[in-house]
């Protein structure tokens, strides 16, 4: 089992996102999912995810 860590700062993206995964990749766990940069370095750190799916522009911490 693989953990994501979704950061996207449009809750409609976050919300599809969540729904694809779940419904296409039942091998992968959802660990967090967060609005931006910053609290995805925060999640990560706690979660330690195997993937970061990011938006690279959002506000506070960009993605990159």
């Amino acid at each position: 089992m693989y953990k994501l860590l979704i950061a996207e700062d449009e809750e409609l993206e976050r919300l599809a996102l969540q729904k694809i995964i779940r419904s296409n990749f039942p091998n992968i766990n959802i660990s967090g999912i967060v609005r931006n940069g910053e609290e995805a370095i925060s999640i990560a750190r706690i979660h330690r995810p195997d993937i970061l799916l990011t938006d690279i522009r959002m506000p506070v911490k960009n993605g990159i």
